[in-house]
């Protein structure tokens, strides 16, 4: 790498390839380019289409009076479902069974996926616990938690001027 700082006497050399600055940030980008490629596979979005399926995705609303979760559960039942929440978090479990398993001669095709999953999400306000109501509905499950008073009262809205 030390190597391509210094100018080939080999061919004669422009404006630009004389230039120590311009040489050294090629070289750190060449650098940066070969260590960001080193790990690609470790991020989320290039997992395989299996392992992404497992993390049910979320949404979480901010109301007045409430936070409301929504998750995809396709495929689950109440039963398949556990809610918990434990000081400022909420966390939702499940797993999905196999209901059944077809082995042939031939081998098997799955494209489904099953195994168990665990969300915890920070919730951003205080809520009553004893008022959670969370049902589960045509494969999508929602959570229904009502604010406390104070946490009503925190929110402040800030004027913007120009």
């Amino acid at each position: 790498m030390l190597r391509d700082l210094v100018p080939s006497t080999q061919r004669p050399l422009s404006r630009f390839e004389s230039d120590p600055i311009i040489n050294f940030r090629k070289a750190m980008d060449r650098l940066f380019d070969n260590f960001n490629g080193e790990f690609e596979g470790l991020t989320p979005a290039n997992w395989s289409q299996s392992l992404q399926s497992f993390t049910p995705k979320l949404e979480l609303e901010d109301k007045d009076d409430k936070m409301l979760l929504t998750a995809e559960l396709p495929g689950l039942t109440d039963k398949d479902v556990q809610v918990e929440v434990s000081k400022d978090y909420l966390t939702v479990k499940g797993e999905k069974k196999r209901d059944r398993e077809e082995n042939g001669k031939n081998g098997y095709f799955c494209e489904r996926t099953y195994g168990s999953f665990e969300r915890t999400i920070r919730l951003p306000a205080e809520i009553i616990r004893d008022k959670i109501d969370a049902t589960v509905r045509d494969g999508v499950l929602t959570v229904t938690m009502p604010k406390s008073p104070d946490a009503k009262k925190e929110m402040k809205r800030i004027p913007v001027h120009q």
